[in-house]
């Protein structure tokens, strides 16, 4: 879907998403710079969200290969196999990658000059 406001201009996925696009929220990311001042793009990626929205997919497809397609459907809670020793190793792994929260950028003109700032975040493990 194209959308064309009277600030911003998006393609999305769907006119759903594009309609969010267009509707205008304060800024969520990371302040990089004033909020007030106009931007030419604003971009950001919340890592953790990101895995979370994966680890399902990774669940599945280690329970597809190690016990079966049709067990793969099923409750991992009542799964007694080596497949889910396998996946809480794998959300180890997971978490860790977690202390990347995330990069957030912004372009916008500074004294006649285009600048772009970037913000990477990392944390470290909770104890």
């Amino acid at each position: 879907a194209i959308a064309i406001g009277e600030h911003v201009a998006t393609v999305a996925s769907s006119p759903a998403m594009a309609e969010r696009i267009l509707t205008e929220t304060p800024w969520e990311g990371f302040a990089v710079g004033d909020s007030e001042e106009p931007r030419a793009v604003a971009a950001g990626l919340d890592f953790p969200a990101l895995i979370d929205a994966i680890s399902p997919w990774i669940d599945y497809g280690i329970r597809v290969n190690m016990v079966s397609e049709e067990a793969a459907g099923e409750d991992p809670a009542d799964d007694e196999s080596q497949a889910s020793e396998i996946i809480e190793q794998v959300h180890t792994g997971l978490d860790v990658l977690k202390c990347f929260r995330g990069v957030w950028s912004e372009t916008l003109k500074e004294d006649g000059v285009w600048m772009t700032h970037t913000v990477s975040k990392f944390e470290d493990l909770e104890e």
